[in-house]
């Protein structure tokens, strides 16, 4: 199969062309992303709705920490203390199944028994490890008492 010099010579030139659109796209690319990520001019191009976010940040902050505070005086007055104590005594006794669970089942006391027998003797070795006795001194005799 031959091919026309005449069409090699005009697919060279449409690749050529197209490569140097695709090199000018990139370079703008290139050039509109370096603009983006260039953080201080950011803020002096978006300067008024930089302010207003952080500013209404703040405010907000702000209004929640006074929010807080408020409630935890009013927590702490003893009105509030006795009205939470009357909600739980009515809680108690319209639901006394939910007060205490009682009796834990037998695995739950199984658990527990291991747990507690576990930590009895890593305390035991962790007092062995930390308090021995002295070791004896070759050639030391023992001290005579009176």
């Amino acid at each position: 199969m031959t091919e026309n010099p005449k069409d090699t010579d005009k697919l060279q030139d449409e690749i050529a062309a197209l490569r140097t659109d695709l090199g000018g796209a990139i370079e703008e690319l290139d050039q509109r992303r370096k603009q983006l990520m260039d953080l201080p001019a950011q803020l002096k191009k978006h300067a008024l709705p930089v302010a207003v976010a952080a500013t209404v940040g703040v405010l907000a902050l702000a209004g929640l920490t006074a929010f807080a505070i408020a409630q935890r005086r009013e927590n702490q007055r003893p009105r509030a203390k006795i009205r939470r104590a009357r909600k739980a005594a009515k809680r108690a006794i319209d639901h006394p199944e939910r007060v205490a669970g009682g009796e834990p089942s037998l695995p739950m006391r199984l658990i527990l028994s291991v747990l507690t027998a576990a930590a009895g003797a890593a305390a035991r070795k962790i007092v062995e490890r930390t308090v021995r006795p002295p070791p004896e001194l070759p050639g030391a005799t023992e001290p005579t008492r009176h």
